[in-house]
């Protein structure tokens, strides 16, 4: 077969030129001769992982004190101005939520309330305390905002049944306070949160059942630490108050009592208090 002449603008010397040029330059498909990563590329993905765990292990060690009073070390980064804004926050909903039901500072219940706080916390010496007491007798409940703010609900009164049984019971919301458990509490949930995300990424598993399984293994004995360490401060605020530390059990069985064992038929590792 005669071998056909090159097109006319093939036969330029300088068009030839230019093609063999391109032809030069035009990247090898084959993948053997694909550039690779050198060393310093190589060496990035394991510098960044050590670096990010040496920052997290400064950020952990920076942030863990001791707890006042128990002594207990654990990690917060949480200030008391957020604990206090978030304590503010909250007293605003709740006077709203309960406006008209608030007892008078005359009132029985009231004067009680405050007789019983102001020895209490007459050896703490630290913040503004205030009482409010909420006409409800179906509900139980009594809990400390940050700043001191004591609330109790006029249920849980007559099951208190005199002062000793109110001590014991505000002086473990008041040991709340004064422990900052809630800063601790904020710290741990939004670690929690950003721990959960990132095993869910890398898992590429549900969120919802990450955040469940470190709700579980870790928060929730958090929860039960902090009751039991709030049991400790409130009764070492009874005995400095001298009231009856006895009385605390006899509040505890009344109110489980009242709730028809509620307490009880919760499982241990689900719940937030210590049995």
């Amino acid at each position: 077969m005669p071998l056909r002449p090159p097109p006319l603008f093939m036969r330029s010397p300088h068009i030839r030129s230019s093609l063999q040029q391109l032809r030069l330059r035009r990247p090898a498909s084959n993948s053997r001769n694909r550039r690779r990563p050198g060393p310093e590329q190589a060496q990035t993905g394991p510098r960044f992982g050590l670096g990010l765990g040496f920052v997290s292990l400064m950020f952990l060690m920076w942030n863990f004190e001791s707890v006042p009073v128990s002594g207990r070390w654990r990690f917060n980064f949480v200030p008391a101005s957020i604990e206090l804004q978030s304590g503010a926050h909250w007293y605003k909903q709740i006077i709203q939520e309960y406006e008209g039901r608030i007892l008078p500072d005359t009132h029985a219940y009231s004067r009680m309330v405050n007789r019983v706080m102001e020895r209490l916390v007459a050896g703490w010496g630290e913040g503004e305390w205030e009482a409010v007491v909420i006409d409800d007798d179906e509900t139980v409940n009594a809990f400390v905002l940050p700043g001191g703010k004591v609330f109790v609900f006029s249920g849980f009164i007559p099951l208190c049944e005199n002062d000793d049984g109110l001590a014991s019971i505000l002086g473990h919301e008041i040991a709340h306070n004064i422990a900052h458990h809630v800063g601790e509490s904020m710290s741990t949930r939004w670690v929690l949160i950003a721990l959960a995300y990132a095993i869910s990424v890398y898992l590429n598993l549900p969120h919802g059942l990450i955040d469940r399984v470190l709700d579980i293994g870790y928060q929730k004995p958090g929860s039960r630490r902090q009751e039991s360490e709030a049991d400790y401060i409130g009764f070492l605020l009874m005995a400095g108050a001298c009231y009856k530390l006895e009385e605390a059990a006899a509040v505890r069985d009344r109110v489980i009592k009242a709730a028809n064992d509620q307490w009880e038929r919760t499982p241990q590792f689900l719940s937030t208090h210590p049995s």
